[in-house]
């Protein structure tokens, strides 16, 4: 599957629904729609443009299959390009790979693209799916649980490399060598964005838009 598409209710009726029947206006602030797409095929990226009205700035965004990290602020939706990083290397080994990584963010509408599987989205998706409550979360919330995600693998990479150098001392990793990285690291759970103190746990309140 390359496209999916989760509709996330606060009345209890989380699911996955078909992008053909998806209608922007009938979502609303008890509902969160998260479109993920793992390729850049131009039929699928051009399926989910029409099935949301993206605008033609953040469409050509999405189909690009290559870019710089950037931000596109529209009125209604902002669209940000990231590189991540990924443990699925192109022959099957475990060494590092980077991967773009795009999300368009508009009102109860989340939009994920990327080339091939991702770690981040598939433990994003994993910490999530047992969330209450999680379609009282906005757009906004739900991305920052998401760039944490791809944070933290950065930051469990960066781990995993001082553990290295430590354990060996005056001797670096050798260049290009595959190296087994820790397991996943479950990334902080989306916070509304009222955003709690210190050590209070985030709740699933959708905040003011």
């Amino acid at each position: 599957m390359t496209v999916r598409a989760r509709l996330y209710d606060a009345r209890g009726d989380d699911r996955d629904v078909d992008i053909r029947s998806i209608e922007p206006g009938k979502i609303d602030d008890r509902a969160l729609l998260w479109i993920d797409v793992d390729g850049h095929d131009a039929a699928d990226i051009d399926a989910v443009a029409r099935a949301v009205a993206l605008e033609p700035r953040l469409h050509r965004g999405l189909a690009a299959t290559s870019h710089q990290p950037r931000v596109i602020r529209l009125p209604d939706r902002v669209g940000i390009a990231l590189t991540a990083i990924d443990r699925n290397g192109p022959n099957g080994d475990e060494s590092l790979v980077r991967r773009d990584l795009d999300v368009v963010v508009g009102r109860n509408l989340v939009i994920t693209v990327h080339d091939g599987p991702l770690a981040a989205i598939r433990d994003f998706d994993e910490q999530v799916g047992g969330e209450r409550d999680l379609g009282l979360l906005d757009a906004g919330a739900f991305m920052a649980g998401l760039v944490d995600a791809v944070f933290a693998t950065y930051l469990g990479e960066v781990e995993d490399i001082e553990r290295e150098i430590g354990a060996r001392p005056g001797r670096a990793p050798a260049v290009g060598q595959p190296r087994r990285l820790p397991g996943p690291r479950r990334p902080a759970p989306p916070a509304d964005r009222r955003s709690c103190g210190a050590g209070s746990p985030p709740t699933a309140t959708r905040s003011p838009r």
